[in-house]
């Protein structure tokens, strides 16, 4: 078995474990991967990651996690109501065009 077998075109939902061991340049692949474990299934309440080769880090931005869109694109935060927690992902800040 090579490393590469389980990246695409695999079908398991009921994973709840991945454990990357290799780093990858590549986004999308690594979105892949992730959602291998992400996928829903009966009696599947979460899905643990080990990445142990450092790819968030490589290939996201830390502050936001997650890869930056368009190159106006900004930090955006957004609360949860339910939770409160801040959730933050690139985007367009349209605040700034509307009078409070």
């Amino acid at each position: 078995m090579n490393v590469a077998v389980l990246t695409t075109g695999f079908d398991a939902p009921h994973v709840d474990l991945i454990a990357i061991l290799r780093p990858t340049e590549s986004v999308s692949l690594y979105q892949q991967i992730v959602g291998r474990g992400l996928r829903l299934a009966p009696g599947k309440t979460d899905c643990l990651i080990l990445d142990y080769a450092g790819n968030p880090h490589d290939l996201y931005a830390p502050e936001v996690g997650s890869p930056k869109g368009k190159s106006d694109n900004v930090p955006v935060q957004v609360f949860c109501p339910a939770c409160g927690f801040a959730n933050t992902f690139w985007g367009k800040d349209h605040r700034r065009r509307y009078a409070d």
